[in-house]
């Protein structure tokens, strides 16, 4: 299972997995790195990372998908355990703008996308987890923790700067935004 806030489905699966017997982890992932994918021709063409309010772990999928092949190739010591994949960084716009300046070797500047504007160009279900993290950010919480459980499990646990090193092709990819 792969989940962040979804704990009723968690519950769900621990009680499944207690009455028949069946193995489970649970993977709960954070912030993903590829959302950025689609804007990356946008922010270096303008200068400016436009985007939801954050301040979380941001994470590459290739590390949930290298976490749940290391739960895969040893299911009974994984058995019945929940493995948060939020980091290794702690991160809000600024930062994220920051790397891309890096990335890029020139100014980039964060401009934080409302609500109004980000509800007309993402999906329902991340314009809701963005609602959620927005009001844990409203109430001084932090809506995803920074943890080192990936680090462990695969041996490397990827930085928001290697990702957007990797995907660099990306910058000169038409935006869908």
């Amino acid at each position: 299972l792969i989940s962040e806030r979804y704990i009723a489905a968690e519950r769900a699966v621990e009680k499944y997995g207690k009455e028949r017997g069946t193995k489970w982890t649970v993977l709960r992932a954070g912030d993903f790195a590829e959302n950025f994918l689609p804007h990356f021709k946008k922010i270096k063409d303008t200068g400016t990372l436009c985007y939801p309010k954050m301040y979380s772990p941001i994470q590459a999928t290739r590390d949930i998908g290298r976490t749940a092949a290391a739960c895969f190739a040893n299911p009974d010591q994984h058995n019945q355990k929940t493995y948060y994949i939020n980091g290794p960084e702690l991160l809000n716009n600024e930062d994220v703008a920051r790397v891309f300046s890096k990335v890029l070797g020139k100014p980039i500047v964060s401009k934080e996308m409302p609500p109004e504007e980000y509800k007309k160009v993402l999906s329902l279900p991340v314009v809701q987890i963005r609602e959620w993290m927005e009001d844990k950010l409203a109430r001084g919480e932090t809506p995803l923790p920074l943890n080192d459980d990936v680090k462990p499990l695969t041996g490397k646990n990827e930085p928001i700067e290697e990702f957007v090193r990797d995907h660099l092709d990306y910058f000169d990819k038409s935006s869908s935004h």
